[in-house]
């Protein structure tokens, strides 16, 4: 949280201070406070030195203000070097807090920026993953056949040694209506199966 407002002790010393600039005004003539203050001007030199001048006494008055003044303007420094402090200590506050608010805003945007991106992302995903998901079935059910045609075979083989041909027969039909209604032909190494099927139904027959 930022510093509160000056404590009654420095609003005392300011106020003090205060008191002792006005003593010092009151010192100092008022040429030396005007805007165009010059020892050129005849009426401003003769002011500050006099008529006739006496050097000796102007410089000893001269000197005697010149102490006032800067004890005035050293203690409304002291005066107001806490406030100067406390309004340093919140500015540097501020731009941590502004720091900070930058940095939070960067890290919102980042974080829109990729929720826009999967917003746009994810519903392009969803047709393509029909298509992933409608190949792998039907990749699953070329495999399923693939292994029913080759437990066949397998079988038909085994009856056709034992002489049961009407049971081998049977499967060798079965088969190829497998094989010919999935087009197993198209695949390479299934085209071998076809002409053992071919083969078996040749010697049952």
């Amino acid at each position: 949280p930022l510093t509160s407002s000056a404590s009654s002790s420095g609003v005392g010393s300011m106020a003090g201070s205060a008191e002792e600039l006005r003593a010092c005004y009151r010192e100092i003539p008022d040429c030396f406070l005007k805007p165009d203050f010059a020892l050129t001007h005849p009426a401003t030199f003769a002011e500050v030195c006099g008529t006739p001048p006496d050097p000796a006494g102007v410089a000893s008055q001269l000197s005697c203000q010149l102490d006032l003044v800067e004890v005035a303007l050293l203690k409304q420094i002291w005066a107001r070097s806490p406030a100067f402090f406390r309004s340093l200590d919140d500015m540097k506050q501020l731009q941590g807090l502004v720091a900070r608010t930058i940095l939070h805003i960067q890290s919102t945007r980042v974080n829109l920026a990729g929720s826009d991106q999967a917003a746009t992302h994810l519903p392009a995903m969803v047709p393509k993953m029909h298509r992933r998901a409608r190949n792998c079935s039907q990749l699953h059910e070329k495999m399923f056949c693939m292994q029913q045609v080759l437990q066949a075979k397998q079988a038909i083989a085994s009856l056709v040694e034992v002489e049961d041909y009407m049971t081998a027969l049977e499967l060798i039909h079965s088969a190829r209506q497998v094989f010919h209604r999935e087009q197993l032909s198209s695949i390479a190494s299934m085209r071998v199966i076809g002409s053992q099927l071919d083969d078996f139904d040749g010697k049952v027959c």
